[in-house]
């Protein structure tokens, strides 16, 4: 791959790091969630516990006490995710476990508790999406291919991968039980200019299935199996394969596919792109392991965003337009990553999670220089 027409300076300083008593599987980033002031830190842990800590003034550090601790009165947490559900409040805490039980948090209480699987299947996935009404869905998955969109104590739709709703070309492919592997809200503009919402959801059987509404509109081949997604302006549309001029897809419109191979791939209008002149099994980029996370950190002053990339290995891995910017070494494995302007200097900072139960707080310079 060429290398782009300007100097490149990139750099990270870690602003601080906590390591936590308490085992946990999952973390985001929160703001004032539940009245606790300035940035939060959520944690889900393995006691079945939701811990939230407080970032300390001008991110200065975490502050290693729990702010607020609330039971689910379930299993191990697996996913986490922040939204304004009740629209009553700021925020609410969603969280999946292992048992299959979606609770829903509301102003520090319970506010419902659904149980959207089998005991023996793990809620893996969850995130939040607008229905047409803008009124938000939660969507989560399970390990045995389930897919289900609720509302507090309302079951809005189930799409089971092995039923036979599925198009023709998929029935095969999800006639034994497959593992839905990442989920993500996708915004796509149509033809009339229009921006349509579509869930994405990858399995463990090389598909992405495209899903509208509840029901399965397009399945997607890939190259692997697809471990993680982001959506952001991830290379520039020149290097997709074929490029037609005029016929770019709007900015920002791009998925990253993170593959349990390493490789990234890149989704474009329903397509898997590849690189001029390499064959449809290549990739943009390869960490060498498997992928878990994905995350676009925004650029406003540059043609495309940050890749920030983690996965089976001791590093944060940052990519440009597909170029290899710089590694940040880790204690251990990367298990989350999300933004947040900590230091309060008006940018996002990075914070990650790893597997030694650290959460750290990563400040990234950039700049381009045209050459």
């Amino acid at each position: 791959m060429k290398t782009p027409p300007e100097t490149v300076s990139c750099g990270v300083k870690e602003l601080w790091r906590a390591k936590l008593k308490e085992r946990f599987s999952e973390m985001i980033v929160a703001s004032s969630l539940f009245s606790i002031p300035g940035t939060n830190v959520v944690t889900g842990c393995e006691d079945g516990m939701a811990r939230i800590y407080q970032v300390a003034g001008k991110g200065e550090g975490l502050d290693i006490k729990p702010k607020l601790e609330l039971e689910t009165k379930s299993g191990p947490i697996q996913c986490l995710a922040v939204h304004d559900i009740t629209r009553f409040y700021n925020s609410d805490l969603i969280v999946g476990d292992s048992c299959g039980v979606l609770t829903m948090f509301c102003n520090r209480l319970i506010l419902s508790r659904q149980s959207l699987t089998s005991d023996k299947d793990c809620i893996n996935c969850v995130t939040v999406i607008q229905d047409n009404d803008n009124i938000p869905v939660v969507v989560c998955c399970s390990d045995s291919g389930v897919i289900t969109a609720v509302r507090p104590n309302k079951l809005l739709w189930r799409l089971d991968l092995k039923n036979t709703n599925l198009p023709v070309e998929s029935k095969r492919i999800a006639s034994f039980a497959v593992k839905v592997t990442c989920l993500l809200g996708y915004y796509m503009t149509d033809v009339c200019g229009n921006k349509r919402l579509y869930l994405l959801a990858a399995d463990d059987a090389k598909r992405i299935h495209v899903i509208s509404k509840g029901v399965i509109v397009r399945c997607i081949p890939t190259p692997v199996n697809i471990t993680a997604m982001c959506q952001g302006r991830i290379i520039s549309a020149h290097k997709l394969e074929p490029y037609i001029p005029g016929e770019e897809s709007p900015e920002g419109e791009q998925v990253a596919l993170g593959g349990d191979n390493g490789a990234v791939f890149i989704l474009d209008k329903f397509e898997v792109s590849v690189p001029p002149n390499l064959q449809v099994t290549d990739e943009y980029i390869n960490a060498q392991s498997p992928i878990t996370r994905l995350k676009c950190l925004p650029q406003p002053e540059s043609n495309t965003d940050l890749l920030l990339c983690a996965g089976h290995f001791n590093a944060l891995q940052m990519y440009k337009d597909g170029l290899v910017l710089m590694e940040f070494e880790t204690s251990a494995w990367v298990i989350s990553i999300d933004l947040a302007d900590v230091n309060e200097d008006g940018t996002d900072e990075i914070l990650i999670s790893c597997m030694d139960n650290t959460v750290a707080a990563l400040k990234l310079t950039y700049s381009e220089t045209a050459s």
